[in-house]
């Protein structure tokens, strides 16, 4: 078992083991209502009922916090941890969990990252922090069975065809473009030397590798339009049309191929 799906799990062991703790003969609600503000100060409960919703709120909140030291694990090492966790405390506290699942929470912390004043000096930090949440993305993505190349073929001597065709990819492919070198920094924190310029465009694509685990692939700046129109449901042909004049579309198919990222071809 990897380390991060290792510390996901102990971390979900304790957020069981703390609604278990909350959920006494004394709690008649719901326990989503009963976990309310409002509710700690019901008169129908009990002080130790009380206490103990208490208790799975703290706790909730911080293995929120340590969940998303386990998604952001750049931010981690640009900041620090003292820095990381107040930042990540008031997410949290202004960000209700959309699901219950801690491996799928924190998905717009790249967002108050660009907005929280403290974090202003650090211009780059919000798109690094889109980096690594599709990078977390990719680790737990939905395993779906790639697509055999010779099912291209009748395609490729046709160039009409080819043209119409839609391509569907794996989940676990993810495109981030930036105005930040947001890969060279991800890999200086990989054993990586320090960027020389930090303010240099880096478009970047990420995808799980079968075996190997999350994968990165820097990419021209220019190509991002064609993989976004792809991405987005458009033909082929549709996506050559927003892509330049130096474009090597024989080298993204042995790409894709090749990392086994076609799920599907459609018409």
């Amino acid at each position: 078992m990897s380390a991060p799906k290792q510390a996901y799990e102990t971390a979900q062991a304790l957020f069981a083991q703390a609604i278990s703790q909350a959920i006494t003969q004394d709690i008649t609600q719901d326990i989503a209502q009963a976990t309310t503000q409002a509710t700690l100060h019901s008169s129908a409960l009990t002080q130790n009922t009380r206490g103990n919703i208490r208790f799975y709120q703290l706790n909730h909140r911080y293995n929120r916090v340590d969940a998303l030291a386990l998604a952001y694990p750049t931010i981690l090492a640009l900041l620090g941890d003292d820095f990381f966790r107040a930042m990540a405390l008031r997410y949290v506290d202004i960000t209700p969990a959309q699901s219950a699942n801690l491996s799928e929470d924190g998905a717009t912390f790249s967002d108050f990252i660009a907005q929280f004043p403290p974090a202003a000096p650090y211009p780059y930090l919000a798109d690094c922090a889109r980096l690594d949440w599709v990078l977390h993305c990719a680790h737990f993505a939905e395993n779906v069975a790639a697509l055999d190349a010779q099912a291209l073929v009748p395609y490729l001597s046709d160039a009409e065809q080819l043209g119409a065709i839609r391509l569907t990819f794996h989940p676990s492919l993810h495109l981030v473009s930036s105005s930040w070198a947001i890969q060279s920094i991800w890999q200086m924190h990989h054993g990586a030397d320090t960027p020389t310029d930090w303010a240099k465009a880096e478009s970047v694509l990420v995808w799980r590798q079968a075996a190997l685990g999350e994968a990165t692939r820097l990419i021209k700046p220019q190509d991002t339009a064609f993989l976004q129109s792809l991405q987005a449901g458009q033909s082929l042909g549709e996506a050559l049309n927003m892509a330049d004049d130096d474009f090597d579309l024989t080298d993204y198919l042995q790409f894709w191929l090749q990392e086994q990222l076609i799920t599907g071809i459609s018409n």
